[in-house]
């Protein structure tokens, strides 16, 4: 009875009220019949106007219940994401950048050149590890990092017409094996770098690349010192999130900018000399 119609208990009482016009006009059994027809007729419209009351009640309330689980849900979900948000800056802060800017450091105040253009090439190394770490964090097969440098910097490090932007060895990290690419004047990474622009792909259309997704930001000290690019790349489209990756990307590349950067003079200052 809960489920019938809403009509139903209406046209119950209004045939009642019919039932009970014709057992005005009708006399001995046939009276009786009629009133009693109306009475269960009154009766069974009053129960299923009760049970779909019931029914209707039963089911406000259960929509009330999914809708304070659903905010709880969403209320637990907003605190796992805070606490792994927070975590993640903890980590972040106090372990990764914090390292990273202690690798830098290190080779900057190195004292002589050639152990200074070492530091610099073991903090790029670390670098470029750490670009596949923390870009593209939520990727489940890993992403991959390489780092890319023009291969005759001119000019005060401004590459001149015929650059071409090879992996640094050993500069490379995260998924499969290294990249293999040479970027020629013509490509878009290549053009992208020289204007000192990052570049960042949703979702790759290129057959010719195997991946689906990447970024691309350069490594330079303003549009004159422009040393190469950072690339990240991931198997999964849409991986890759372009306001949380670039910005993760331009620090880390600022970064390996110092030290190519360092790797150009003979002393480090010296704050003591006159």
């Amino acid at each position: 009875m809960s489920h019938a119609k809403e009509s139903l208990p209406n046209t119950l009482f209004a045939f009642a009220g019919g039932a009970g016009v014709l057992a005005g006009l009708l006399q001995g059994w046939c009276r009786a019949i009629a009133l009693g027809v109306m009475g269960l007729l009154l009766i069974v419209g009053g129960l299923v106007s009760h049970a779909r009351s019931a029914w209707i009640t039963a089911e406000v309330e259960e929509m009330r219940r999914q809708r304070d689980a659903a905010k709880q849900q969403v209320r637990e979900q907003r605190a796992a994401f805070e606490k792994h948000l927070k975590d993640y800056r903890e980590s972040l802060l106090h372990y990764e950048l914090h390292s990273l800017l202690h690798l830098v450091a290190s080779a900057v105040s190195a004292s002589d050149r050639a152990t200074r253009a070492q530091a610099a090439r073991t903090a790029r190394q670390t670098i470029v590890c750490a670009a596949a770490k923390l870009v593209g964090e939520s990727e489940a097969n890993g992403t991959r990092a390489n780092l890319f440098r023009f291969n005759r910097p001119q000019n005060g490090g401004k590459p001149d017409d015929e650059a071409i932007m090879t992996l640094e060895p050993g500069a490379t990290a995260g998924r499969g094996s290294p990249s293999e690419r040479k970027f020629v004047r013509g490509d878009t990474t290549t053009e992208r770098t020289l204007k000192n622009a990052a570049q960042f792909v949703d979702c790759a259309d290129d057959d010719s690349v195997p991946y689906a997704t990447y970024a691309t930001h350069p490594v330079s000290v303003g549009s004159e010192h422009i040393h190469g690019a950072l690339t990240v790349d991931s198997l999964t489209p849409g991986v890759l999130e372009e306001k949380v990756d670039l910005p993760m990307m331009a620090v880390l590349s600022d970064l390996i900018a110092i030290t190519y950067e360092c790797e150009k003079y003979p002393k480090p200052y010296d704050a003591k000399r006159p």
